[in-house]
């Protein structure tokens, strides 16, 4: 058994966008810590883009995958766009592996993946 790593989400604001960076590992233990930290900048009225960085993150698992869904769900419902533009090499198989590329370059506003 690999001991716990954890996941660290900071939101930066400026202007009308807000940036989550993430650090570690997204997996079951850690999903719901990325959607709590980046839901309160999707509801938030003064917010119209949140940019997901996922450079720093060394593990992306299926509830990555999820979480993702989830917000995209979230912004499409308060007409915000979420963005995932910077990704790592691990996020980056996950995507490939998925045939969800796309998200690196693509706003989502409309809450599919």
């Amino acid at each position: 058994m690999r001991p716990m790593d954890s996941l660290s989400v900071l939101v930066q604001r400026e202007d009308m966008r807000s940036t989550a960076i993430c650090m570690g590992e997204i997996d079951c233990a850690t999903a719901d810590q990325l959607y709590s930290a980046v839901i309160g900048a999707l509801i938030d009225h003064t917010t119209e883009t949140v940019e997901i960085d996922l450079t720093g993150v060394t593990f992306f698992g299926a509830a990555g995958l999820r979480v993702l869904s989830r917000l995209h769900d979230t912004a499409q419902r308060h007409s915000k766009t979420v963005t995932v533009d910077r990704i790592s090499p691990a996020v980056r198989r996950v995507l490939a592996i998925t045939g969800l590329e796309q998200l690196r370059h693509t706003p989502v506003r409309d809450g599919r993946l």
